[in-house]
């Protein structure tokens, strides 16, 4: 496994991603915050080796979010021998981290150690557009003597910053060759409706799936119906959701199609908290007549809705323990320990990660051991460290908080607020591009009308914060004149 280091300054921001897991089957898992499945996402960023990669869900309500401005990132190998982190050579470094004006990552170097000396491995270059979001992103590898073109993608936005197209394309040692690509289409409401997948054949392109999403009133999705390309859209499967009188995905049905019905395949039964938590969740199988349970998930929360244990059992004509997971968090609500045990007549450690913050709730290190199966003994691991500085600034935010919905943006300066969790009082503030605050609304019911009108056009950044003081949603603002 690794140890990675980071050098570099900290830049404020404020931003927000979007996942979608799949489950062992390839399935997509339910997804109780109502996101289209399967819809692809694209980052240049270094990736760091994080629990939330491992699948485990980070919750934390801080004041501001940083992002770290790399100087270089090392890794090193972890010593079975001595069971300890190795203190020989690493093996891999990036290096060469180049950003613009806006704190966007432009470029980076990665090289790998050939146990003499550093060899170049990948160069990954960005463009960026006046919006801050990615419009390129090329991909080199290292031939011996001089940087080779491998991948490139290109995206494509409408008016509202919505991802239209996203185009791959290979190198084929003297021109671009296209790959594949995907044609996004929104509503009015900029939820994402239509997902067209397309190869390409040599000479023109073919269309593959199709992705059609529907949502409720509230801009929750309601149905995903996939369709494969065969002359013409024929049905492959779907995905039904009933949302509660919160819009919280209370059951998630997936079907496929056999030529002329829908046939059930699998389901998952949710349950929430008054603070929409998701407390429990069973996940079932179609046998041809009734519904077989296969797991169950059953999660506790303290009173800042900050998640404390996660139970995963296991269906074998009762519930059987298979995983527990316990959270610890500081006083500053992050969280510092998380253990994961498996069920073997007792619990038995599995993992075990711990983190620590500095004074502005920055992320500085992270550690991750794995444990054999006794539970006793550590047989590979992870550990990070970032070196920073602080530095006062702001970058694109991708995306909003899928509790809040803002519109439009680009706007003339009306801007409007409206989310379906909590009915107010919230405060939103807003942040210009050097991170100080210039305007705050206190706000009550489901949707609200602000005015900037009368600020510079520019990019803004907003967060609604709720009247006990967790941070509800956070997202970005374009005043257009």
């Amino acid at each position: 496994m690794k140890i990675t280091t980071f050098l570099g300054a900290v830049i404020l921001t404020a931003f927000s991603t979007g996942l979608f897991a799949q489950n062992d089957a390839g399935m997509a898992a339910p997804d109780w915050s109502g996101k289209p499945a399967g819809t692809r996402t694209w980052s240049g960023k270094p990736v760091d080796l994080r629990p939330n990669e491992l699948g485990l869900d980070h919750q934390t309500h801080q004041a501001a979010s940083y992002i770290a401005v790399y100087d270089s990132d090392y890794t090193w190998a972890w010593d079975t021998n001595s069971e300890n982190w190795s203190n020989n050579q690493a093996i891999q470094k990036e290096i060469n981290y180049v950003y613009d004006a806006h704190h966007n990552l432009t470029s980076y170097t990665e090289q790998n150690w050939n146990g003499a000396t550093w060899v170049n491995y990948v160069q990954t270059t960005q463009n960026f557009n006046a919006n801050n979001l990615e419009t390129a992103d090329l991909l080199q590898q290292w031939n011996g003597s001089s940087w080779v073109n491998n991948h490139l993608i290109t995206l494509s936005y409408d008016a509202n910053n919505n991802n239209t197209v996203f185009l791959q394309q290979s190198w084929n040692g003297s021109s671009w060759e296209n790959e594949v690509q995907d044609i996004y289409m929104y509503d009015v409401n900029n939820n994402l409706i239509t997902d067209t997948y397309q190869i390409w054949s040599g000479s023109a392109w073919v269309n593959s799936s199709l992705s059609t999403i529907t949502y409720n009133a509230s801009n929750k999705l309601t149905n995903q119906l996939e369709q494969k390309w065969s002359g013409l859209w024929v049905n492959s499967s779907q995905y039904i959701n009933t949302l509660d009188a919160n819009n919280n995905c209370t059951n998630q049905v997936y079907q496929t199609w056999n030529g002329s019905i829908w046939v059930n395949s699998s389901q998952s039964l949710a349950t929430f908290d008054a603070n929409n938590n998701l407390t429990s969740e069973i996940d079932q199988v179609w046998n041809g007549a009734s519904w077989d349970n296969t797991d169950r998930y059953t999660e506790t929360f303290d009173a800042n809705n900050n998640r404390l244990t996660k139970l995963h059992e296991i269906w074998s004509g009762l519930w059987v323990n298979s995983s527990f997971e316990t959270f610890t968090y500081d006083v500053n609500k992050h969280l510092s320990i998380l253990l994961i045990q498996n069920w073997s007549g007792t619990w038995i450690n599995a993992n075990l990660y711990r983190y620590s913050y500095d004074v502005n709730n920055k992320e500085i290190w992270f550690s991750g051991k794995n444990y054999d199966a006794t539970g006793t003994k550590v047989h590979g691991g992870d550990s990070v460290y970032d070196y920073f500085q602080d530095v006062l600034g702001v970058n694109q935010v991708n995306g909003e908080s899928e509790k809040v919905k803002v519109y439009p943006s680009p706007s003339s300066g009306k801007f409007t607020f409206q989310w379906s969790v909590i009915s107010g009082p919230w405060l939103v503030e807003i942040y210009n591009v050097l991170g100080e605050q210039i305007r705050s609304f206190e706000l009550r019911g489901n949707t609200n009308e602000i005015n900037l009108s009368g600020e510079p056009n520019g990019i803004y950044l907003y967060r609604v914060i709720a009247d006990n003081g967790s941070l509800m949603g956070k997202g970005k603002l374009v005043v257009q004149k």
